[in-house]
């Protein structure tokens, strides 16, 4: 299974060629991915946040190269700090983090080793599908989600949730169909505390 910051990666890109979709802004992407490895990082139980602090609860690495990585420098900070601090210093270095999310996916598999706009076959994906293009499939899967009335998983709340305070929307919907399921949208954003919590500072305060 991909890890949310890998699919938030995914969605930045362009499914027809691999490359970075130019119509996202590169600081929105940057906060995107940078909030998606805290989440990944809270999914695994790692970390934690109050009204006012993130903090380790697990130093136990999750055998993710990024997150683990993350996961040290948080641990190695020493006190408490605000998930605005995190926030901060992932995104600073969010050219970084992306390439090494590329390199994350692969070594998975997800993606072929030949340059930007190289893909290759993701194997079985956790819908049980054959994917040629990674990107598609990610892109499809969330647009689904957002299209039904169930209650999403943990995983893809966070995941609408990045998106939609990040504006990554335009790699899915056009502006019609993205207003026509707004509301759906910001339903689904308010459903986790930490994926609010962290949509909610890149809001008010990289914004």
């Amino acid at each position: 299974m991909l890890t949310v910051a890998e699919e938030i990666f995914l969605l930045t890109l362009d499914h027809e060629t691999g490359r970075p979709n130019a119509e996202l802004a590169l600081p929105s992407v940057h906060n995107a991915v940078a909030g998606a490895v805290l989440m990944d990082l809270s999914l695994q139980n790692r970390i934690d946040t109050d009204l006012r602090h993130l903090f380790v609860v697990d130093a136990t690495h999750v055998d993710e190269p990024v997150a683990d990585q993350v996961l040290s420098l948080i641990i190695a900070a020493g006190d408490a700090k605000p998930t605005s601090f995190w926030l901060d210093v992932l995104a600073v270095d969010g050219n970084a983090l992306l390439e090494r999310l590329r390199t994350q996916l692969v070594q998975h598999g997800v993606l072929a080793g030949g340059g930007a706009g190289s893909f290759k076959v993701a194997g079985k994906t956790r819908d049980a599908e054959l994917l040629a293009k990674p990107v598609l499939y990610v892109k499809q899967r969330i647009s689904r989600v957002v299209l039904n009335t169930e209650i999403p998983d943990p995983r893809d709340i966070m995941i609408i949730s990045l998106a939609n305070a990040c504006s990554l929307w335009r790699g899915l919907f056009h502006d019609t169909a993205y207003e026509e399921h707004g509301a759906r949208i910001e339903q689904i954003s308010k459903m986790d505390l930490i994926g609010r919590e962290v949509a909610r500072i890149i809001r008010t305060e990289r914004t």
